[in-house]
């Protein structure tokens, strides 16, 4: 393989924005277990292995008065991503061509570090230099988020590897390398005996990574370092590092770790008091071959005894819709986003839904949910209504049919007269069909009408000047058509916190 930085420089390595690495969802995190996170209102963020900046640069718009600083060992990507926020005016960020190897104490302190898939792609001393960072500039109270391949799913992950270079061992280096990788696991597929129980797990596998971009591939699979490791071992590394085991990014692992309640059980005993330990069995359980974990400093007392008291300090939001209430009292609750759906008839949650409902993508502060909640029972006590609600909101925050947040995000509060839409989402959209959102998420328009009704929104034009411009683009339908389809759009460009106030 060529040296890492010209291999990014050559094959660009696709960029996006992870939810999960949002300082408001780490600060999240923090607060459920204890911790006086920093208000991500005013922070600062380092990512390491920024790549063109897609991630940060959305985080650093819907945060101006926080700091953000990437670097990357690739310079191509970042003379991409300074072009951007030139482009976008930002001056809350800045990219730097920069090994991680080079970074010391005076490169100063941050609130919370980002290395999104890059320790289980570095040799050992750069894993070291990474964990040593994360302790020497992280903030007293600072989150760190490292996501790496985990064992033992990562072994089945490597055999596939395995296969792809050695077929391709004597290919020059180029994207061509995954197109003939792939068509020759695929013929090893199809010549392995349907008995062989190995073929599912590997079909299984095979299948997951064609539906990553061919340049993902190239750098992951055919990357010259690829060390999975088990969570035990990656903990103790950090350990080292004078860091310590905070929880996974994702509250579903959290809450409600996908494997049954009596397996949780059997797991718990065995681990006893060894939270590590028990973590460990979940892998081994479930197999798993991807992290997302979170650190700390050592010296933070954690709490894990319950996290009612960590609900009561965050904001609750929910795009959930609801349905028409049957007449035996039942509503039913659909996302939009494909996650799911709840049937109930109770009325402090259909009460609560239908108020997030309404404030979408919004939020309300969880004690503000609890008084409406109690409202729905006659002579109710209100902290053992919201001890309910805490349950009723963490299990749906586990499912991704609620999201917690620590502040208010600069969102529009509904359509206004003048509707303006994210200055960065305006400018993604004329480079790409991905466009960020104010929620830290992305946004496919497939059609150039969409993308063009999106430009039009910079706060200049009212509904009728709105129905006009689209007009040419509709020659044979009526105006009132179009305004409605106008209105419609606008109210789907809200919901999705494409709009700000």
């Amino acid at each position: 393989m060529p040296d890492t930085a010209n291999a990014y420089d050559s094959v660009l390595y696709p960029g996006g924005v992870y939810l999960q690495t949002h300082p408001d969802r780490l600060a999240t995190m923090g607060i459920l277990f204890g911790m006086d996170a920093k208000e991500v209102e005013r922070c600062r963020v380092l990512e390491i292995g920024c790549g063109e900046g897609s991630n940060l640069i959305s985080m650093a718009y819907g945060l101006p008065r926080s700091e953000f600083v990437g670097i990357d060992l690739a310079g191509k990507s970042i003379e991409r991503a300074q072009t951007r926020i030139e482009r976008a005016g930002m001056a809350n960020i800045r990219f730097q061509h920069l090994d991680v190897m080079e970074i010391g104490p005076d490169f100063g302190q941050f609130d919370y570090i980002i290395a999104h898939g890059l320790y289980a792609w570095v040799p050992r001393p750069v894993q070291d230099k990474l964990l040593a960072v994360c302790n020497q500039n992280l903030s007293p109270s600072g989150v760190a988020f490292i996501s790496y391949n985990a064992n033992p799913g990562g072994h089945v992950r490597r055999a596939l590897r395995d296969m792809m270079m050695f077929h391709t061992r004597r290919m020059e280096e180029s994207r061509e390398q995954v197109q003939q990788g792939k068509s020759f696991v695929q013929k090893v597929l199809e010549a392995m005996d349907t008995r062989i129980p190995w073929r599912n797990v590997l079909e299984y596998e095979f299948k997951q990574m064609c539906e990553r971009d061919d340049n993902v591939i190239y750098h992951d699979e055919y990357s010259p370092h690829f060390s999975p490791v088990y969570f035990a071992d990656f903990i103790g590394h950090a350990e080292q590092h004078g860091l310590q085991f905070l929880s996974e990014a994702r509250l579903v692992d959290v809450i409600v770790p996908q494997v049954k309640p009596e397996a949780r059980m059997a797991l718990s005993e065995l681990a006893g008091n060894d939270l590590l330990a028990y973590q460990q069995y979940l892998d081994f359980v479930r197999f798993r071959k991807f992290r997302q974990t979170l650190l700390c400093h050592r010296e933070i007392q954690l709490r894990r005894d319950g996290f009612f008291g960590g609900l009561r300090r965050l904001l609750v939001a929910s795009e959930l819709k609801s349905s028409v209430q049957q007449e035996d009292g039942f509503c039913e609750f659909s996302s939009e986003r494909g996650a799911g759906s709840i049937k109930t008839n109770k009325p402090v949650t259909i009460a609560v839904l239908r108020n997030l409902e309404q404030i979408w993508p919004r939020a309300e502060r969880f004690d503000d949910l609890a008084g409406i909640a109690c409202a729905q029972i006659p002579n109710a006590r209100q902290d053992e209504v919201a001890e309910e609600l805490s349950q009723m909101v963490l299990k749906l925050a586990a499912g991704t049919l609620m999201d917690l947040r620590t502040h208010h995000l600069l969102l529009a509060e509904g359509v206004s007269e003048r509707p303006t839409a994210s200055l960065l989402a305006r400018l993604e959209s004329q480079e790409s069909q991905f466009v960020s959102t104010q929620l830290h998420t992305r946004v496919k328009f497939e059609d150039e009408q969409g993308r063009r009704f999106l430009r039009l929104l910079d706060g200049t034009r009212d509904r009728c000047a709105l129905a006009e411009a689209v007009a040419a683009d509709l020659p044979n339908i009526l105006p009132e058509m179009i305004l409605g389809h106008v209105n419609s759009q606008l109210a789907n460009l809200c919901r999705m916190g494409l709009l700000v106030a």
